[in-house]
């Protein structure tokens, strides 16, 4: 899909570090990696800047492989995101927007949990996502937030490890960033271990696949409703978290009938288009963590509903003047012992 890309070594490596995490029996170890720095070409210019497609008319974007990230490893938590020189997270605040970052493990498929209607798969095609973030800062959960759960996602001895990131500046000076993955994970394949998972479920995948949803005209609060989709494994769901862009309120799951998750955008901070700021833009989207990891089987059904409010949130303003799309999208963290 991506072909050959420059390997790139972690500028900074930090271990010992004490994890937040623990598995009875097992060692857990803590990492943080930090690459770069990355320019991200100003609000005005027409410099090429990045070795990727943006996303967005004037975002920056970048794709490489990346070293250092654990080989034959059982991963247990993974946090991905932009900061800035200082540590600092790089967002609204600081003139930029963290369209996406995205780590993903090509020497893996994306297992099909479930599927629509017409027989096609849920689950984005290719390559398996390991860890990510956007505007909306979060991190991959391969077992309860314990870690006591017995699931984790293997990267296997010689596994191709990837970026894609993809940043817009709202600045007109050059500004640079660096990646920074927070990585917690037990050496080897950990034993009797379910393998387990994180995708990016669109509301709308069953007609039409992963796209941006256009608000209907005229309208500034509505819903959208995605069809029904059956489960096709027997397993249970660690968590999920949903993925807004500005304007977005919730989004929720339900099985079979039952809502069991409504994932809000928290926003705050400065917004993309300061003549019409609304409350900020969206910088957080809770977690649904149930009591204990949610089992479920084959023929089970599940259905996505995203809510927005334009009126209370604005779109995002890209620099020709457009605004930016509402992405509804759910990341579901499934472990199951036949995984495939």
């Amino acid at each position: 899909m991506l072909g050959k890309l420059e390997s790139q070594k972690a500028m900074k490596i930090e271990t010992g570090l004490p994890p937040t995490v623990s598995r009875k029996g097992h060692t857990v170890k803590r990492l943080r990696l930090t690459y770069g720095p990355y320019p991200i070409k100003g609000a005005n210019s027409k410099e090429k800047i990045g070795n990727g497609r943006s996303m967005d008319p004037a975002g920056t974007a970048f794709n490489y492989e990346s070293a250092d990230i654990p080989r034959d490893a059982t991963i247990i938590t993974s946090n991905s995101t932009w900061i800035l020189k200082d540590g600092k997270l790089a967002d609204i605040n600081s003139g930029l927007y963290n369209h996406h970052l995205l780590v993903l493990d090509t020497s893996k498929s994306a297992p099909t949990i479930a599927k629509c209607a017409n027989g096609r798969g849920v689950q984005p095609p290719g390559m398996s996502m390991f860890s990510g973030s956007s505007e909306d800062q979060g991190g991959a959960f391969y077992s309860t937030p314990s870690g006591e759960f017995n699931s984790g996602y293997y990267i296997g001895k010689n596994d191709r490890i990837i970026m894609l990131g993809d940043v817009v500046n709202y600045k007109n000076e050059t500004q640079e960033v660096y990646h920074l993955s927070d990585i917690q994970y037990i050496e080897g394949k950990a034993s009797d271990c379910m393998e387990a998972v994180t995708q990016l479920w669109d509301v709308k995948t069953c007609t039409g696949g992963m796209k941006a949803n256009p608000p209907p005209k005229d309208v500034k609060q509505y819903s959208v409703s995605g069809s029904e989709m059956t489960i096709v494994q027997d397993g249970v769901f660690l968590a999920f978290r949903g993925h807004l862009h500005d304007g977005g309120v919730a989004l929720s799951a339900k099985i079979n009938g039952k809502e069991i998750c409504s994932s809000f955008a928290k926003y705050g901070g400065a917004a993309s288009d300061p003549n019409n700021p609304g409350e900020g833009t969206i910088n957080e989207m809770t977690y649904c963590y149930p009591k204990e990891p949610m089992k479920v089987k084959k023929g089970d059904n599940m259905t996505l509903e995203a809510s927005y409010d334009l009126e209370k949130h604005p779109l995002r303003k890209q620099h020709n003047g457009n605004m930016a799309e509402t992405m509804a999208l759910m990341s579901i963290f499934f472990a199951g012992p036949e995984m495939k």
